[in-house]
């Protein structure tokens, strides 16, 4: 319960843009989970740092947090985290591959709806902007395209993405 609290405190750092503190509440998280071999708050906490660390700049290592997260979910059959994985993929990815984020998007959003996993009404602006911003670099139809492809996919298949 205690990796379960310190996750939802990083959530609510993340959310102020208390980059510091979140890693740390998520990086704490991660640590007590693995200690207790609680693997699903484990991958919680990896999911939270890849947020953290995209934010701040570290591709690399928020790619490493997000992919392992990831594979989690993907073997617990985990479709509600799997989505806010896929979704900080996406942003992670945008800037070097429009096409993949919208895929990614795509993915995200058909677990949302599959599972009735509406995404937190804080991050709704920022995810809007990403959207009309990809939109606009891709065009409507590769957009849309994307979006369906990503969409189209199983749970594995989104994970290769």
């Amino acid at each position: 319960m205690l990796a379960l609290s310190l996750g939802t405190e990083g959530e609510v750092a993340y959310r102020l843009q208390e980059l510091a503190n979140a890693r740390a509440f998520f990086a704490e998280g991660l640590t007590l989970s693995q200690e207790v071999g609680e693997i699903r708050y484990a991958a919680e906490m990896r999911c939270g740092l890849g947020l953290v660390c995209a934010a701040q700049g570290e591709k690399e290592a928020a790619g490493n947090y997000f992919d392992a997260a990831l594979q989690t979910f993907v073997e617990l059959g985990d479709s509600r985290q799997a989505a806010p994985v896929l979704e900080g993929l996406a942003e992670l990815v945008r800037a070097e591959n429009f096409l993949r984020a919208a895929r990614l998007w795509g993915a995200a959003d058909a677990l949302r709806k599959a599972v009735g996993a509406p995404r937190a009404p804080t991050m709704e602006a920022r995810y809007a902007r990403a959207m009309t911003d990809t939109r606009a670099q891709l065009g409507d139809a590769a957009f849309d395209a994307a979006w369906a492809a990503g969409g189209a996919l199983t749970l594995n298949e989104m994970a290769q993405i």
